[in-house]
């Protein structure tokens, strides 16, 4: 027997997955719940036993989204891998998932910014308890242990998740990377080489 939480986890995951498609192909203000509700495969009021108002959507998007990055870490750590290559393949996967879902990207860049301060709020936990410390964990441990602070390394854990989100909406890195592999390439450079380069600084002090 299927437990209600697991149903509800389905039905949100449904409806993220209607809302990327409707949202990015017609922008939020036009995408309506009917549209999403269809592309579901579900009636309006089961959308509406799980928001109130469209506006809703935002945050619901927002803590799926953060649910499916934070998965992609979860099995890059639980790979029989050198620290360095999890990190790496870390980078990519959230890399991936950015470019897959570009327009949603820019469209929610501006939406969340108008979301009820007490949903903001969640949402910040959220994305620091279940993706940031997730990935600032691999960053931790390519550097080897106790070569960041916890601070350091969640600082770092978000400079990587903006680098990858700005190939979802900057032209310029689009223009000037040479393609999604050449940023690839560069970013896990530019992360990897200063993470084991400060494992090295400490190991020849």
């Amino acid at each position: 027997m299927r437990r209600a939480s697991d149903t509800a986890q389905e039905r949100r995951r449904q409806i993220f997955e209607a809302a990327i498609a409707v949202i990015s192909e017609k922008g939020f203000h036009k995408a309506t719940i009917r549209e999403i509700a269809a592309a579901a495969g579900l009636g309006k009021g089961t959308i509406y036993q799980y928001i109130d108002k469209k506006e809703d959507l935002i945050p619901l998007i927002a803590e799926v989204g953060i649910s499916l990055m934070s998965a992609k870490i979860s099995e890059a750590a639980s790979l029989d891998a050198p620290p360095e290559e999890k990190l790496r393949i870390a980078i990519e996967s959230q890399l991936a998932l950015f470019d897959e879902h570009s327009r949603l990207a820019e469209v929610m860049g501006g939406e969340i910014e108008r979301i009820k301060h007490e949903d903001s709020e969640l949402l910040t936990r959220v994305f620091e308890e279940r993706y940031l410390n997730a990935l600032a964990s691999l960053v931790s441990e390519a550097a080897g242990r106790e070569r960041f602070s916890k601070g350091e390394s969640l600082v770092i854990a978000e400079l990587i998740a903006v680098m990858c989100l700005l190939w979802s909406h900057s032209v310029l890195a689009k223009k000037n990377a040479g393609g999604i592999e050449a940023y690839e390439t560069l970013l896990e450079e530019f992360v990897l080489r200063g993470v084991s380069g400060r494992r090295k600084e400490a190991e020849n002090s």
